[in-house]
């Protein structure tokens, strides 16, 4: 999935865009989301449980995606 991300990922505003740049900066935006998976031996090896507070364990393997464009 990271390879697929980074060989696809690109900025897609060119200089003629409309407010893509700002003082000759590119202005970049990065948004995600989380999904909770099942809880299986599978899951949790691929994906792993994020952090938590000590003493706590997360519920269940979670699949990060993101976007920066």
């Amino acid at each position: 999935m990271s390879r697929l991300f980074h060989s696809v990922v690109r900025p897609l505003g060119t200089e003629q865009t409309p407010g893509v740049f700002l003082n000759e900066l590119r202005l970049m935006a990065v948004d995600g989301t989380v999904f909770d998976l099942p809880d299986t031996e599978v899951n949790a090896r691929v994906f792993g449980y994020p952090g938590t507070r000590p003493g706590t364990e997360a519920s269940f393997p979670k699949a990060l995606l993101g976007y920066i464009g």
